[in-house]
């Protein structure tokens, strides 16, 4: 499947998750759109709290389908990556999505990044961890503009639990910022 193919697929497939009441955008590639200007964002994610996890965790692998921005002006959702992003929570370095699509310079008053899984490494073996919410909001007053960076961390204070009987399970939690 070429990569157009695949960016209309997951665009259709968001608009049946959204439902009617919200529409998914797609920006042209020239920089404008409906005469607003459009620039590429880097989108940034990472991790905070990891300290707090103790020694039996060494490692929390994050399955990242979708990230996208809201704005509120005329409620659409814009998709800022498309495709599937294995994360690293315990890493020491930030993973970088490419920019892949333009977005419009402006304000926006959500994020929300959608999961597929998580994994926790423990024992020198990756266990799965049931994810208790797969699609994780942030409200908020992000603005766009030219050159911007979105910088997305999961915290991981009291978001990774282990049950004797059920395993482990991860609680997403994120906190956003426009630099």
């Amino acid at each position: 499947m070429n990569k157009a193919n695949s960016t209309l697929l997951g665009a259709l497939l968001l608009l049946t998750t959204f439902g009617p009441g919200c529409d998914v955008h797609l920006l042209p590639d020239t920089g404008v759109d409906a005469g607003g200007q459009s620039t590429r964002l880097e989108v940034s994610l990472g991790s905070i709290g990891a300290e707090t996890l103790g020694d039996e965790v060494e490692g929390v692998r994050l399955t990242i389908v979708d990230v996208l921005a809201h704005n509120e002006m005329d409620d659409t959702w814009i998709i800022l990556n498309a495709r599937e992003v294995q994360l690293d929570l315990l890493a020491t370095t930030r993973s970088d999505l490419s920019k892949e699509f333009p977005v419009a310079i402006g304000g926006y008053d959500r994020i929300m990044v959608v999961l597929s899984g998580a994994a926790v490494l423990h024992n020198d073996t990756w266990q799965p961890a049931t994810v208790k919410q797969m699609e994780v909001e942030l409200n908020g007053n992000f603005l766009i503009n030219e050159g911007s960076d979105l910088q997305i961390d999961f915290d991981l204070f009291g978001a990774l639990l282990r049950s004797p009987s059920e395993g482990w399970s991860f609680e997403p939690r994120i906190l956003a910022y426009v630099s």
